[in-house]
């Protein structure tokens, strides 16, 4: 007995060790399992997300803001135009009279205050919300924010700043997002992708066609001009430039009218694999 009781208390540390280790080793393939688990959600949760949101990206009075509006109303989803974000902010820039060269510092510092987001206003449209009060289009889409907004989006902290709350905004569901970097920044690997553009001739028409958008005793020619120096801005900014995506349909819309484009648009996603159907 006392031999066994001697083998016996030398062994008792190598049982608890052994079941130690045991325990440890259960305990970590359990939270790898777990691990596992949150990644395939997470994947899951993606891809549900991609496949929920339809981009469409292109220059000034290309037709894309019109048609991610229908668009959207066809396939169910919401609209959100980022544009009227950069608006809304060069807009209360204007409003404090900041210059965008002097006050750089003064506008990125504003950031940290503002609060521009899109929000439900029933169960299929959305509106635009600044620092807790619906945005007014007729406020932001004046020939002076359309002169400035580029400049206001080519800064680099307006830029990312911007593009965390665009990507806030898909939070809400099936997503038709326009404006010029949604298929290549906001989201890059969105499922249904699309670069609308028109002839200069036809979007310098289209722009003059709009109200409030350009000054009184604007011609064709003069809004081309505008529209091109803006392209140019657009296209040669440091950050995020206005481009085409890789993996993007293009939909040149000059002799479409706005329901062939829609069409065009909603049938490509249609057939495209999982695709939303109207």
């Amino acid at each position: 007995m006392p031999l066994l009781g001697a083998y016996g208390s030398r062994l008792a540390p190598i049982f608890i060790f052994k079941r130690t280790l045991n325990v440890l080793v259960t305990i970590s393939l359990y939270n790898r399992v777990k691990e596992v688990i949150f990644d395939l959600n997470k994947n899951h949760i993606r891809e549900r997300e991609l496949t929920e949101i339809i981009t469409l990206d292109g220059p000034a009075a290309s037709g894309k803001s019109t048609l991610a509006s229908m668009i959207a109303d066809k396939v169910n989803g919401f609209y959100i135009n980022t544009g009227y974000m950069y608006r809304t902010l060069t807009w209360v820039i204007s409003e404090k009279n900041l210059d965008l060269e002097k006050d750089r510092q003064q506008i990125i510092n504003l950031l940290q205050e503002l609060y521009i987001h899109y929000e439900k206003c029933d169960e299929h449209h959305m509106q635009l919300i600044c620092d807790g009060n619906p945005v007014e289009q007729a406020k932001i889409r004046n020939p002076e924010v359309t002169k400035q907004v580029s400049a206001v989006a080519a800064i680099p902290e307006v830029r990312d700043w911007m593009v965390k709350c665009q990507r806030k905004c898909a939070d809400v569901g099936l997503v038709v997002m326009e404006g010029r970097d949604i298929g290549t920044v906001v989201f890059p690997d969105a499922h249904y992708k699309f670069f609308v553009t028109a002839s200069p001739e036809v979007r310098a028409k289209r722009r003059l066609a709009q109200d409030g958008e350009v000054p009184e005793g604007a011609t064709v020619e003069k809004v081309a001009a505008d529209i091109a120096r803006r392209d140019e801005l657009d296209m040669n900014r440091a950050i995020a430039p206005l481009k085409q995506a890789d993996d993007a349909d293009f939909i040149d819309t000059s002799d479409l009218t706005v329901e062939q484009a829609v069409d065009k648009i909603v049938s490509i996603v249609s057939t495209k694999n999982n695709g939303i159907h109207a």
